[in-house]
């Protein structure tokens, strides 16, 4: 509690107090001595005096209220019984369920939904509805008049409606009627409704826009401009002009002439059926005459006389006559028997069968038979499948897939591709080149040869050869001079000695390999690279081990050593090991198991989940969990909670309190102890 009296406290203005504010008092009820002093909320004490006082926003008082003065009410009063004993005076009156009155009632303008009154003297008044079991007017204005029966010498309006209107006569000189019902009902001028019913109509005229009949129309003579029937039933019907539907059926149907677009008849009969087009499934007669033509996707007959047709696909069974001129194409599926000669400037087919053939020339594109005979065959070419045979066969050109034969003497002998057990030439000459799978002689002499592969049995070759393409060699070779070439390549070459201006290996492999300048593009060392000095501009290594490196940059995944001495380095994403020792390390963020400074921490925020200080100095502090220590110095500290033993404060100079608690100060089960005087001010 602060030290100081009530009158020394700042001041608050009522509309500045909060609901979370605090009032202090004293329980006396309270057992423990202790626990006397008790708070309470200013919402907890709006709650408490809402229990005997009503508040501003309204309430509900359960006992009796005098009034001996005036009682003003700005906005709606609802009383569910009100009792007077003497006038009352109400600028208005609204009644939501019933006002029952034993004296009367009067006024200028009395309005209400329902109004029942045993006896009602009214001037002038203005009903919704007016009931009642007898209501006697003299003379009355209604804008609405109804009731179960109302009776009168006259009754006259400009309209009415009537559940039931009963009378002799009812004359008007108009009426809309939902239903009329009577026994005769006499129309001078028109009868009209959107719809009329009845039994039996008889009317010496109809006249309409339309009319539907759902029964039947009938009478001696029906006329009309236009009748749409669903169906139309009669034993005869005469149609001066037309008749016309969408489907006109009948037994019989006796037309002069027939016109439409199109029609389905099941049988179509007369002396002569015409028109432009018929579309028939079937026609069937003894005989017909068609001037222009017959078309059908099939036509069958027994007989067909015609001079000349255009038939796409003519099918007989039996084709006879005169002669038969085709100008297009016949084509016979089965077999074409001809008795007489079949002639033409060409007759082609696939295959032809005949007895014999006689003609000046004939092209056939093939000619078979078991033997086929003549005195001469020009063929400017043949293909013979199986065999040519004879006792000599000549040509200027032959062209075989395979001669065979005992002997045959070829004055030339050409071909892509000659081939053979054994060829005996006493000599040859090759113009371009000789090719085979495989080529043996003594001594081949030739200025050139383009071979996919040479075979030497123990072969010395004299003088110079030259490679113009690549040449490839099973195992050794074995020069005794000097092999030279702009570009030497192999797969493995093993050199005593290897000297060139340029040597571009894509492997080099030795015990040792020197010169004065290796200049690699790059390089593959699987063991290792060593030397006084390795220089590069950019090195990959997976280890690198020396006395002393000079790097200008190292990168890799991990680097690793025993020493790392920078002069100094940024490291972008984090730098981390067993053990970073160093004189100052100036960082984002260092994270760690560890962190052993043994100067000085610094920075602008210091987070962790323990640190263990000999000595913790910060001019601000924040701790999200706890502080523990034996001691703990300053001049201010601000705690959510103090936990601990014993609490030494050090007295404060002048009014200034030492110890500041707004919440709960508790001990152990002996209680909270306070070594020492304590005051308490007001």
């Amino acid at each position: 509690m602060a030290n100081r009296r009530i009158s020394e406290l700042p001041s608050i203005e009522g509309n500045q107090v909060s609901e979370q504010d605090l009032f202090t008092l004293v329980h006396v009820f309270e057992v423990d001595p202790t626990l006397k002093n008790k708070k309470i909320t200013i919402s907890g004490y709006k709650d408490y005096l809402s229990i005997y006082y009503l508040t501003a926003t309204g309430g509900t008082l359960y006992g009796s209220l005098n009034i001996q003065n005036n009682l003003t009410v700005q906005g709606t009063a609802n009383i569910s019984g009100i009792t007077t004993s003497g006038s009352s005076i109400f600028s208005t009156i609204i009644v939501q369920s019933t006002a029952t009155v034993s004296g009367t009632i009067s006024g200028a303008t009395i309005t209400g939904n329902n109004l029942n009154v045993s006896n009602a003297l009214i001037g002038t008044g203005n009903f919704t509805l007016a009931s009642g079991t007898t209501a006697s007017f003299a003379s009355g204005r209604y804008t609405s008049l109804s009731g179960t029966a109302i009776t009168g010498a006259a009754i006259s309006g400009v309209s009415g409606f009537y559940q039931n209107l009963y009378s002799d006569t009812v004359t008007g000189i108009y009426g809309q009627y939902t239903s009329v019902t009577g026994i005769n009902i006499v129309g001078t001028t028109a009868v009209s409704g959107a719809t009329i019913t009845g039994d039996v109509a008889r009317f010496t005229t109809v006249t309409g826009a339309s009319g539907v009949f759902t029964t039947q129309v009938s009478g001696a003579t029906i006329t009309g401009d236009t009748a749409r029937f669903t169906t139309v039933t009669g034993a005869s019907g005469v149609f001066t002009t037309q008749i016309s539907g969408a489907t006109i059926t009948g037994d019989v149907g006796r037309y002069s002439t027939i016109t439409g677009v199109s029609g389905t008849f099941t049988n179509v009969s007369g002396a002569t059926v015409t028109g432009g087009t018929g579309n028939f499934t079937t026609v069937n007669g003894a005989s017909g005459v068609f001037t222009t033509q017959i078309s059908g996707a099939f036509i069958t007959g027994v007989r067909i006389d015609t001079t000349s047709g255009n038939i796409n696909d003519l099918r007989v069974v039996n084709l006879s006559g005169g002669t038969a001129t085709i100008t297009g194409n016949a084509y016979v599926q089965n077999n074409l028997y001809v008795t007489g000669v079949t002639s033409g400037t060409t007759i082609t087919g696939t295959t032809g069968q005949f007895t014999s053939i006689t003609g000046g020339t004939a092209g056939f594109t093939t000619v078979t038979g078991t033997t086929v005979t003549g005195t001469t065959a020009n063929f400017v070419s043949g293909v013979f499948t199986t065999q040519v045979s004879g006792a000599t066969v000549t040509g200027t050109t032959g062209q075989f897939t395979s001669v065979t034969g005992g002997t045959a003497g070829f004055t030339t002998v050409t071909g892509t591709t000659v081939t053979g057990t054994t060829a005996n030439f006493v000599s040859g000459v090759f113009t371009s080149q000789i090719s085979g799978t495989t080529i043996t002689g003594t001594t081949v002499a030739a200025t050139t040869g383009v071979f996919a592969s040479i075979t030497f049995t123990n072969t010395v070759v004299s003088g110079n050869i030259t490679v113009n393409g690549s040449g490839y060699f099973g195992s050794g070779v074995s020069v005794t001079g000097t092999i030279s070439g702009q570009t030497i390549t192999g797969t493995t070459g093993q050199f005593t000695s290897v000297t060139g201006g340029t040597a571009g290996f894509t492997t080099v492999t030795g015990t040792t390999v020197t010169g004065t300048t290796a200049n690699f593009v790059s390089g593959v060392f699987t063991t290792q690279v060593s030397g006084a000095t390795v220089t590069g501009n950019v090195g990959q290594f997976t280890s690198v081990t020396g006395g002393t490196a000079g790097f200008t940059t190292v990168t890799g995944t991990t680097v690793t050593g025993t020493t790392a001495n920078f002069v100094s380095g940024i490291f972008t994403t984090q730098v981390s090991g067993a053990t970073i020792t160093g004189t100052n390390v100036n960082a984002t963020n260092v994270t760690g198991v560890t962190i052993v400074a043994t100067t000085t921490l610094s920075g602008a925020t210091v987070t962790g989940n323990a640190g263990n200080f000999g000595t913790f100095q910060t001019n601000t502090g924040t701790f999200t969990s706890g502080l523990s220590t034996n001691t703990i110095t300053g001049t201010t500290a601000t705690f959510l909670n103090i936990t601990g033993s014993t609490l030494a404060l050090t007295a404060g100079s002048g009014s200034t309190p030492t110890f500041v608690c707004s919440g709960v100060v508790s001990g152990n089960a002996s209680g909270f102890i306070i070594k020492g005087p304590l005051i308490i001010l007001p």
